[in-house]
């Protein structure tokens, strides 16, 4: 299982840069009805050129460069025609209201993305096939538990998974033999052992099943396989065993120095963007109960620091914004500003400032952090960075904790926070930087 996914993602990604660079000659020949000379290439060449990183960009934006969109396929087409649309639009914005290749191809462009459409999607449709039991890989699971169970859940009632569970030991009380286990290794023709390595009940089994490692078994960790396919930490793994093996509190040099600066260049140019619509909302928001226009309320930053977090006021002013409010009184407008996020507009103040980053753990009050260090075991280390306005949890847990004190929530919350923290990088910030695009325009505010 190792690399799940990853093979995926790349043939499709390869395989729109195929389809988009064949497209435009092909376009250009049913257009004409003739072979293109070089001259009429290099006349739309770098126009299409743009098109095309649109294309790829837009694509990954929606997601459809992620291998879990086509194992599950929830929403992929929906998402395919939104992107399809969007592409559409920033062509005849290019072409048209701002002419900046000095070309105005209208049948061609059509053409055009017909071909690359059709091209793209017969690769989805290709890749997001159902993929028969017997061309799946083998797998057994070995062991008890949540975390177990949901693997186990998630092969079964995914049609498109690449592997299926044949066999499951150690449920119900029953015993883990490991002649029964290697028998049925070689019976099912077995590529992948899931099993808790550092569990009690299954520690023993590892020196009498090490020899199938030599007939080209793979023996994966529990933990390893559940983040990813969950693509955050289990929660039964967060041991300080764990935190030794994959939290490191130092980061390289050239890692907060280019995260710093993008910090600045990105939050400072949307800063300056945002002060147009700063009198407008400043006058609804004063209009509607005369209160202040901003809230100033404390979060811990960075190694538990406190620091003063800068938004639009979305509540009514006898709100007192401690993050315990069972029911908060949000505002008409503030209901506005909260579902379109242009209340957190401030908060690029804060990034510029350096309490925050574009990309990080949401900042948390206070008093909720005092709670949860006592509840949540391990809590506190998600202050070994910087907070942020977008995060890896705000992207794709589903039940986020907003206010008062939701224990439950808040340690999967924890869980994709660690996720974000064992592998940061400014690839990966970025990566989470362009999908939050996607958060914003499906208005999912988190």
């Amino acid at each position: 299982m190792k690399g799940l996914g990853t093979r995926q993602s790349w043939t499709l990604f390869v395989a729109d840069i195929a389809v988009l660079a064949f497209a435009l000659p092909s376009a250009l020949l049913a257009r004409f009805l003739s072979v293109p000379s070089w001259e009429v290439v290099r006349i739309h060449m770098w126009a299409f050129v743009c098109v095309a990183v649109i294309w790829v960009l837009v694509f990954f934006i929606a997601g459809l460069y992620e291998w879990r969109t086509y194992m599950v396929r929830r929403g992929m087409w929906e998402r395919f025609a939104f992107s399809v649309g969007s592409v559409g639009a920033a062509g005849f914005t290019l072409f048209y209201l701002v002419p900046v290749f000095g070309i105005t191809p209208k049948t061609l462009f059509i053409v055009y993305i017909a071909i690359v459409s059709l091209g793209t999607a017969a690769m989805r449709m290709y890749t997001g096939r159902h993929i028969p039991e017997k061309n799946k890989e083998h797998m057994i699971c070995i062991g008890v538990g949540k975390d177990m169970d949901d693997i186990v859940n998630y092969v079964a009632h995914t049609p498109n998974a690449p592997f299926v569970c044949v066999a499951r030991f150690g449920q119900n009380g029953d015993a883990m033999v490991a002649n029964d286990i290697i028998t049925c290794v070689h019976r099912e023709h077995i590529g992948t052992i899931v099993m808790d390595l550092y569990g009690e009940a299954t520690r023993s089994l590892a020196e009498h099943l090490y020899p199938l490692v030599l007939e080209g078994v793979r023996i994966v960790d529990t933990a390893t396989v559940y983040e990813k396919l969950f693509e955050r930490v289990p929660i039964s793994a967060i041991t300080r065993r764990w935190f030794l093996e994959h939290v490191d509190g130092r980061t390289s040099l050239g890692y907060e120095v280019g995260k710093r600066v993008m910090d600045i260049c990105i939050a400072g140019g949307l800063f300056v963007l945002s002060l147009i619509v700063y009198p407008f909302v400043a006058c609804a928001i004063y209009l509607e109960d005369g209160g202040p226009i901003f809230f100033r309320g404390e979060r811990v930053g960075k190694d538990g620091t406190l620091f003063r977090l800068v938004k639009f006021r979305s509540m009514a002013s006898s709100s007192q914004g401690s993050g315990v409010e069972k029911r908060p009184i949000i505002t008409r407008v503030g209901n506005v500003l909260r579902e379109t996020r242009i209340d957190e507009l401030p908060q690029l103040w804060n990034v510029i400032r350096g309490d925050m980053s574009l990309v990080g753990p949401r900042p948390e009050y206070p008093n909720l952090v005092e709670e949860y260090t006592n509840a949540i075991p391990f809590y506190p280390v998600r202050h070994i960075v910087r907070p942020g306005l977008s995060g890896w949890a705000q992207l794709y847990q589903e039940n986020h904790p907003h206010h008062g004190v939701e224990v439950e929530e808040t340690q999967e919350k924890l869980s994709y926070d660690l996720y974000y923290i064992k592998r940061r990088s400014l690839i990966f910030d970025f990566d989470i930087a362009l999908k939050t695009v996607r958060v914003l325009l499906g208005r999912k505010g988190r």
